[in-house]
Formats: structure tokens, C-alpha cells, sequence
């Protein structure tokens, strides 16, 4: 079931203003237009004809619209600056949530009692686990998010395509590594660019599987956006 504006909405969205400053703006909106439809109501009138009424004072979409577009200070970031937001982001998300995935099994380790010492088998296990899920995670989240962002705001095709690729195969050749003392062996935590002949499949599937995880919720997205347009 379509809202009164539903249209300028996806006007506004379209034309770079930040969801945050729409939802806000349509919510006023609508309030309005209930004060209008309850005068109509007072003057006699009821039903569709108060409402068609009460939306021809409030304006067209074109005026509404036209009152969000002409202020810069309402677009989005993505707008003013999508070389930042799909150019800078990218790799900055993927280094986030590496580094984030990695003190998070630190914690774990520091939890225990006698981390300072060396480190039980079964948890040199758990942290070898969470490293290659962590890798093989990272890539996905980071550009399924970008393109959350990119469908939410409408944003050209052009740029999301480039951070999406951009952030897939930068996190497929990224590896993130933990390991816990052992005996005679110091841990350590690493984040490296690169790769070697052992490795370079596995990377190129990383970036496969990150690509195909984000078509299908670029896909989604788009379909969940037309069904509510």
C-alpha cells in the first residue's frame, strides 16, 4: 500500500538529499497534512475529498521537493563526496573489522586465567578457526554494507560497483593472522597485503564468493526498494 509520499520520497533519495533529513522532512509532512485533513473535516468535507484537498494546499511533490533540494546542507555524504565514501571506505572498513575480529579473540585469551602464559591447544584451534572465518568474512560484510548504503540512497551505479570490486578483491588478498604462544614461541597478530602461488586461488575464490554474496543482496535490496515504491 503506497504513502502520500511515497513518490517524493524516492525524489528526494534520488537526488542525493541523506535519508535521515528525508525521513524527517516526510514525517513533518505528514503531520501537516493530518492538520489539513482535519480542517477539511471541520469545513464539512470527508473521506478522499478532505484528503485531496488537504494534499492540493499542502503543494505538489515538485514544490516539496524543490524546498529539500536547493539546501546542500541536506545531501548525503555519499553525494557531496562518493570518492570518500566508495573510494576511501572500502579498505578502511575491511582493516576495521580485521583488527576488530582480532581483539575480540585477544579478549578471549585475556579472559582466561594465566593468559600471560602459553596458550591451551584447544584455543591455538579456536583462534586458527576465527582467523580464516574472519578472512573469509571481512570482504562480504564490509561490501554488503557499502552496498546498504549505496540502495539506500540511491546512489549511482557507477561508484558502489567500483567500492564493491574494489573492496572484494582488496579483502581477498588481505590476510589476517593470530597466533597464541607456544612453547619456545612467541604469538603474534598480523594484518598483510599479498600473496604466493599456494594462495592465489584461494584468494581469487574470496573474491568470487564476496562478489556473488553481494549481488544477491544488491538484488534483494533493489527488489524489497520496487516493492515499496
Amino acid at each position: 500500500m503506497s504513502r502520500p509520499f511515497d513518490s517524493l520520497t524516492e525524489n528526494l533519495l534520488q537526488a542525493g538529499v541523506a535519508p535521515r533529513h528525508v525521513r524527517r522532512y516526510v514525517r513533518e509532512l505528514e503531520e501537516h497534512l493530518d492538520d489539513l485533513i482535519s480542517m477539511q473535516n471541520e469545513r464539512g468535507y470527508d473521506g478522499e475529498d478532505a484528503t485531496l484537498r488537504a494534499r492540493a494546499l499542502l503543494g505538489s511533490d515538485e514544490e516539496l521537493a524543490e524546498a529539500m533540494k536547493t539546501r546542500p546542507e541536506f545531501r548525503s555524504l555519499a553525494a557531496r563526496a562518493p570518492w570518500l565514501v566508495f573510494g576511501l571506505v572500502p579498505p578502511l572498513l575491511v582493516f576495521l573489522l580485521l583488527a576488530g575480529e582480532g581483539l575480540m579473540m585477544l579478549g578471549v585469551w585475556a579472559l582466561l586465567p594465566g593468559y600471560h602464559r602459553v596458550a591451551p591447544e584447544w584455543l591455538h584451534q579456536i583462534a586458527a578457526t576465527w582467523g580464516m572465518l574472519a578472512n573469509l568474512a571481512a570482504g562480504p560484510l564490509a561490501a554488503v554494507f557499502l552496498t546498504v548504503v549505496a540502495v539506500n540512497q540511491r546512489a549511482p551505479w557507477r561508484w558502489p560497483l567500483f567500492a564493491v570490486c574494489f573492496t572484494a578483491l582488496f579483502s581477498a588478498f588481505t590476510e589476517f593472522v593470530i597466533r597464541l604462544p607456544r612453547h619456545g614461541k612467541l604469538g603474534e597478530i598480523g594484518l598483510g597485503l599479498g600473496s604466493d602461488n599456494a594462495t592465489l586461488w584461494q584468494n581469487f575464490g574470496r573474491f568470487g564468493l564476496t562478489m556473488m554474496i553481494v549481488l544477491a543482496a544488491y538484488a534483494l535490496l533493489r527488489r524489497q526498494v520496487r516493492t515499496l515504491a
